[in-house]
């Protein structure tokens, strides 16, 4: 019975450390592309870039 307990205690540990993993990739990746509109920065204009 103890065992059963432990295992689901790691199984929920598990989950939340993904669950976080999954917040921190969301926050640090998606979210900012998606704030970021056109602001001239990341935009590249094939007529304009300049080959070294």
């Amino acid at each position: 019975m103890n065992s059963r307990r432990q295992r689901l205690q790691i199984a929920a540990a598990v989950f939340l450390l993904l669950l976080v993993v999954f917040a921190a990739w969301y926050l640090m990746f998606y979210l900012p592309g998606r704030m970021a509109e056109p602001e001239g920065t990341l935009v590249c204009i094939p007529g304009r870039m300049k080959t070294i």
